[in-house]
């Protein structure tokens, strides 16, 4: 029997650490309790594989699901299974190889069919036929929570969030959100509400990741993440994260006249990194809406490409733009440290989202990124720790002056 039961590294240290908290623990406090570089953001997927051999009962509690070991299954019933074998045949021949989600076929699209619950039964679903479903491989991977995901999200768009971002993730669904705009702290020092919040590197760069990991995990399939934030800590960040939660990662540059950060010993940092985060291969990227005109437009392949519809070429992966609070002519107006300019932010987001898609922006800031995706038509949620900046923002919304740079903001 031992040789049925072969199961991933990560799965069996999940079940040690249900093993050693008989009270439950839920998925945010056995990401914590994983060892070194096993932060994942498919852990539901790793507690399921755990099921045709042990006992793991689910609880929900509040919005989380409290997962708690109870022991062995008989060895006569490796691997179990809830969904009897003659069901599951039956399903599978009634179905006559059509994914009951997307509708593809198994002779025409070269899919794997599956017999699955539609509501998950970490969410109180039963194993009764009027659960089960025949779905592909795709669809049940991106399915999970997603069809409470619309109701779930619609608490929380359009409102800034006084509360820690680490708290509003946990509370946000699985793939729910179209596109993440992180411009976090970068831990050098900038006072904020009249506090420091510097910390050691290894500290900073651990809590980065976990933050990237909660944004991971809230992201649709195929969406798309914005990482800002200095050379060095994205270089981290992409190398001990994203490379491996991602399926494809791209750097831009934004490119800013400084007068700070001026050094003799070194070249002054004018620069900050951009990465550019694709879930997979079927992330959306809207060239149209962020198309530049061709500057040669009399040049013949440029006339047959613009006789084709293209509106321009994709911008390169440099930008430019004067940072807003230390040389804009705005600067007096600004009362935050560290606003990105809305020439940049709208860019990334009319990138990758259209009209009515959901921006989680993960510091609310200057507000001025929440007051583009509403310019932009785009549903947005945010968070805050300081009341009095969440208030500073909302009354500057409702009073329309946050976006200082951009006058013609369009809507694509």
């Amino acid at each position: 029997m031992d040789s049925v039961r072969k199961l991933p590294k990560v799965s069996l240290e999940i079940l040690d650490i249900l093993k050693i908290n008989p009270g439950g623990v839920d998925i945010y406090a056995i990401r914590e309790s994983l060892s070194g570089s096993e932060v994942q953001q498919h852990l539901d997927r790793r507690l399921r594989e755990l099921d045709p051999f042990y006992i793991i009962e689910r609880e929900r509690k509040g919005k989380s699901t409290v997962y708690k070991y109870k022991g062995e299954r008989d060895p006569e019933e490796w691997p179990y299974t809830d969904i009897p074998k003659d069901v599951r045949a039956r399903l599978l021949e009634e179905a006559k190889g059509t994914c009951q989600m997307c509708g593809r076929t198994v002779s025409k699209d070269n899919i794997k069919l599956h017999v699955d619950h539609k509501t998950p039964k970490s969410l109180g679903g039963d194993s009764s036929e009027d659960n089960l479903w025949v779905i592909c491989s795709d669809c049940n991977e991106g399915k999970r929570n997603s069809f409470i995901s619309t109701d779930k999200i619609s608490n929380y768009l359009d409102k800034i969030h006084n509360k820690d971002i680490n708290e509003l993730l946990r509370e946000l669904p699985d793939n729910s959100v179209d596109c993440i705009y992180s411009d976090i702290d970068y831990n050098v020092g900038i006072k904020y509400s009249g506090k420091r919040y510097t910390k050691a590197f290894e500290k900073y760069m651990s809590d980065y990741i976990v933050l990237a990991a909660e944004s991971t995990r809230v992201l649709k399939d195929n969406g798309s993440a914005f990482f800002i934030n200095y050379p060095k800590n994205n270089a981290y960040l992409w190398v001990q994260y994203l490379d491996r939660a991602y399926y494809d990662v791209q750097e831009y540059v934004w490119v800013y006249n400084s007068n700070i950060g001026h050094s003799p010993r070194r070249f002054t940092t004018a620069h900050r990194s951009i990465l550019h985060c694709m879930k997979s291969k079927e992330n959306q990227f809207y060239k149209s809406n962020v198309a530049e005109p061709y500057v040669n437009q009399t040049d013949r392949r440029i006339r047959r490409l613009m006789k084709d519809g293209s509106k321009g070429r994709s911008p390169y992966s440099w930008f430019y733009a004067d940072m807003v609070k230390n040389v804009s002519k705005w600067s007096k107006k600004i009362d935050h440290p560290c606003v990105i300019p809305s020439k940049i932010s709208s860019m990334l987001i009319k990138s990758v989202t259209k009209p009515k898609d959901t921006v989680l922006i993960l510091f609310a800031g200057s507000g001025s990124e929440i007051d583009v995706c509403r310019k932009l038509g785009r549903h947005w949620i945010s968070a805050d720790l300081d009341s009095e900046y969440c208030e500073k923002i909302e009354r500057k919304l409702d009073e329309y002056i946050i976006t200082f740079e951009e006058k013609n903001n369009d809507s694509c």
